[in-house]
This record gives C-alpha cells, structure tokens and sequence, in this order.
C-alpha cells in the first residue's frame, strides 16, 4: 500500500500517471476486467486538464453533459486526480506484482501442494489450481485465492 505522500506525487505528475497506466497495460497476460482497462487507457492520456476528465465521464454518464461542458468553459483550472483514482491506479499496480514468497513460505510449493491434493476442493478452483501448475509466482491479485484454497487443504493456519 503507497502512502499518501506517494499518492500526492503521483497526482501531481501527470507523465508519472501515463507511464503508469501505460506500463500496466502493457503487462503481457494480465486478466484486466473491462472497467480497469477504460480505467487505464483514460490514466494513459492524462494530462491535468479538465476536459480530459469530463470527456471520461461523459462517456459514462450521458445525462447533463450539456451543464457538464457549460461549467467547463467558465472554469479550465488544472485537475489533480482524485483520491479515489489515485488509491485505484495504486491498487491496480500492486495486484500487477508477482510474488514467490508469502510469509516465508514457498509459493511454488504451496501451488505444487495444492496441485496434488485438488480433487478435494471445487470444480472452480480446482480449474485455478490447475492453470497455475508450475509457476514459479503468482500474481497478488490471485494471492487470496490460492491462500483460500490452501486453508480449506488445511495446508496453512486459518489466520494466515
């Protein structure tokens, strides 16, 4: 988690932002839902002005886009992001991260435990378990998934 000092930087720096967004979406493999793609093609032509903004919007919300562009014209000040897109494209970053260890322990070893025992979990995540067969890591984002699948194997402690 990115405290607020890093969050405020990255509002204030509108060619951080870009190369953000523009590095996550590059990220070959990543499973991106529809909303955190527009998220981050929106982050990638940020520029800290308004219009870019409203324009976003707009294309999501169709009602008052004339009071919208109205306000617009009477007022072209440069935006920070919000706190809400900075916590997000900060999130977006660390569920990006791939990690080997959690806690000390292995997570090749927990995938590879996991593996031989998935005949005991459900059809869903017995499918996970299976697509994750020999990867050295995984993505955080899949982090609490595996951790519950593990847990229900009784292979870790409930609290981890």
């Amino acid at each position: 988690m990115a405290s607020h000092i890093e969050m405020l930087k990255l509002a204030k720096d509108p060619a951080m932002v870009r190369a953000l967004a523009k590095r996550l979406l590059a990220i070959p493999d990543h499973e991106w839902n529809d909303w955190e793609v527009d998220f981050l093609q929106n982050m990638a032509k940020f520029d800290g002005n308004e219009v870019g903004f409203i324009e976003f919007v707009l294309a999501h919300n169709r009602q008052g886009a004339d009071l919208i562009r109205r306000a617009l014209k009477q007022h072209k000040q440069p935006r920070l992001l919000t706190m809400r897109q900075r916590e997000k494209l900060v999130q977006l970053r660390d569920d990006a991260e791939y990690l080997s260890q959690y806690r000390g322990m292995s997570i090749k070893n927990l995938i590879d435990q996991c593996y031989l025992a998935r005949q005991d979990l459900s059809e869903r995540n017995e499918e996970f378990i299976e697509t994750l067969k020999d990867q050295p890591s995984i993505q955080r984002r899949k982090l609490g998934r595996l951790l519950g699948c593990c847990r229900q194997l009784n292979l870790i402690e409930p609290y981890m």
